[in-house]
């Protein structure tokens, strides 16, 4: 160190803080020795640097060795851009400390900006060397700094010999479970489901850092959904801690790095963060606890966003994070494996799509020029393009040719011999009429006839004509009752006036009741002729008329096509639902086999090619032309 040169004008209060600590070392140490009892190895080392770094209030602190199995090889610092500035200087002493195994002071800098490196080497119980410790604090003097020295040396000796006995422990244990299997970090099962290696993996960091709390959220574009929180089951994504936590996640992940929010106190003096607004809010929540998030990264590329939370009385530092950060982002590198593996067959073809499509469309320039071209080439189309404009309406098949039949007379309906869905042959008898009262009227008739023949015969031969006139007239009267009796009973069997279907007419219900003359009983259609009807809505009526191509499709047979033709459409209207509707009908044609009169379906009707701008827009225009009057 330069001793002639001047001690800096202005004390720092921290270096002063750390020469009043000198009785505090015992107690920092029983600290250090409690961490490795809590703890694996590793996270011991990383959590006893941090604390190292806390208890000397250095600006920056690094270590690089071989601890037995381990190799370390990390930096803290609280200040980024005076760690950028010292971390070279550090690292050459470093190397000079290690290649003379001396511990080494440096003043480097001038004025109010300068610094105190310190670098102190560890060994091990052989007494070799191992590793080196390195530290940056502000310059005060040339005293005070050989006195930070001492107790970081007095530290370090004492870190190394915690190091190693908990290395043996550990060791001691191995040996001792060696016949057991060794248990990976994450289960089998766990790497099939993300949720359940979510949940594994921050009940490692919970369990090794110590925490209140961890939590993780996986990240899909700039927002994050919370998937597991140490402890609980299930995640409720409405409950307001929950919320709070995942806009803190969602704060981390704006700002691309890890962050952190406690109150810290030095010296009487709060220092806060006053930008990070939804971290100081879920702190609020939580009643005061120390909260964190870390961004994880895979590839390039954030994957998941992990939370953390810790009581007011163990601070989190910034060592601490980026011990957390290092060991989720080595452990967290199969969650985009687990999630791709995890998903759906549509979530699968969508993710090829998209990246069908970034491959085709390139990056940069490339892509730039790309979608200028696509734009444009669709503005061309929607402009001067055409497409086929076609209608779909509802539509049912009928017969060609249709009867009613109704009833020729009064009576009681005495048999009911068919019901609708029956084929029917022509003068098929279909129903009849109670005709008992007619057929005892026609024996009187027949007896009375046959009585009045045999007076007339005995008149004429006696030689009475008159009396034989009289009798031939009563005869005819006789004859004309009968005639009509015999119509009368003709009219009581009411039959098919011709070959089809029955499509209306369940008289079941009317069987025993009076039938009036006139009234309609049966409906009949043609079944070897048919066509279609269609039930087109107003707002159609002149573009269906100019249709090209017609098809129907029934209901009962989706896959099945009927082409169409010669559609002519109907001047009446019929209101259908307080809408006005155009009965359209179809040219005759032969009857199929799947096919029946009564079946519905839709019928599609190709209008023939339109402007691409106008099939999308036309809808949106009638209704503007029709109400603002454009």
């Amino acid at each position: 160190m330069n001793s002639e040169e001047a001690p800096n004008p202005v004390a720092s209060p921290v270096i002063e803080l750390a020469g009043r600590r000198l009785g505090q070392l015992s107690s920092l140490q029983r600290e250090l020795k409690a961490m490795f009892t809590d703890m694996p190895v590793q996270a011991g080392i990383l959590q006893c640097l941090a604390r190292i770094e806390d208890f000397f209030s250095s600006i920056y602190l690094t270590t690089q060795g071989r601890f037995g199995p381990l190799m370390v090889a990390e930096e803290w610092s609280n200040q980024e851009d005076l760690a950028d500035h010292c971390r070279e200087p550090v690292s050459k002493l470093i190397w000079e400390s290690a290649s003379s195994s001396r511990v080494k002071c440096r003043r480097f800098g001038r004025g109010e900006s300068a610094l105190a490196l310190f670098s102190v080497p560890m060994y091990d119980e052989q007494m070799e060397l191992v590793g080196t410790f390195g530290m940056a604090c502000p310059f005060v003097s040339k005293e005070e700094s050989l006195l930070v020295l001492a107790q970081f040396e007095s530290v370090i000796s004492v870190l190394g010999l915690l190091i190693f006995e908990a290395i043996a422990r550990e060791e001691d244990r191995e040996t001792n479970s060696s016949t057991a299997p060794e248990q990976p970090i994450f289960q089998p099962s766990s790497l099939q489901h993300p949720i359940r290696l979510a949940f594994d993996l921050v009940a490692q960091i919970k369990n090794q850092f110590g925490l209140d709390l961890a939590a993780l959220g996986f990240v899909r574009k700039n927002r994050v959904r919370v998937v597991a929180i140490c402890g609980q089951d299930q995640v409720r994504a409405s409950n307001p801690g929950v919320k709070a936590m995942r806009c803190a996640m969602e704060e981390a992940l704006d700002l691309a790095k890890p962050v952190l929010w406690q109150e810290v106190s030095i010296e009487g003096r709060r220092e806060i963060e006053a930008d990070l607004r939804l971290h100081r809010q879920w702190s609020n929540i939580a009643g005061g606890d120390t909260v964190a998030s870390i961004p994880i990264y895979h590839g390039g590329k954030c994957v998941a966003v992990l939370a953390l939370r810790s009581n007011p009385i163990r601070q989190l530092t910034w060592g601490e994070l980026r011990g957390i950060a290092h060991a989720a982002e080595a452990q967290a590198a199969v969650l985009p494996v687990a999630q791709l593996a995890h998903r759906g067959p549509f979530k699968h073809l969508w993710d090829s799509a998209q990246a069908s499509l970034r491959l085709l469309i390139g990056g940069g320039a490339r892509r730039s020029a790309s979608i200028t071209a696509l734009f444009c080439a669709l503005g061309l189309w929607l402009i001067f393009g055409t497409l086929r404009f076609s209608l779909t309406v509802p539509a049912t098949v009928i017969g060609a040719t249709s009867r009613t039949i109704s009833s020729p007379r009064e009576g009681v309906l005495e048999r009911l011999l068919v019901e609708p869905g029956d084929l029917v042959h022509k003068g098929q008898i279909l129903a009849q009429l109670d005709a008992r009262e007619d057929v005892l009227r026609r024996r009187e008739l027949q007896a009375q006839i046959e009585s009045y023949v045999a007076l007339m015969d005995r008149a004429l031969a006696e030689g009475v004509p008159g009396q034989g006139r009289v009798l031939a007239a009563q005869l005819g009267e006789l004859r004309a009752e009968l005639a009509v009796v015999e119509l009368r009973i003709q009219q009581a069997e009411i039959r098919a006036t011709m070959d089809g279907l029955v499509i209306e007419g369940d008289l079941r219900t009317r069987i025993g009741g009076r039938l009036t003359i006139g009234e309609n009983l049966f409906t009949l259609t043609d079944s070897k002729r048919l066509r279609v009807e269609m039930r087109i809505p107003e707002r159609w009526y002149e573009a269906g008329s100019t249709c090209e191509q017609l098809a129907f499709a029934p209901s009962a047979h989706p896959s099945e096509r009927v082409e169409l033709s010669n559609l002519r459409i109907s001047p009446n209207v019929e209101t259908v639902a307080d809408k006005n509707i155009f009965v359209g009908r179809s040219s005759e044609f032969e009857a199929l086999e799947y096919l029946q009169p009564g079946l519905s379906g839709v019928t599609h009707l190709d209008l023939g090619a339109r402007p691409v701008w106008w099939v999308l827009s036309h809808r949106v225009l009638d209704w503007l032309r029709m109400h603002f009057w454009i």
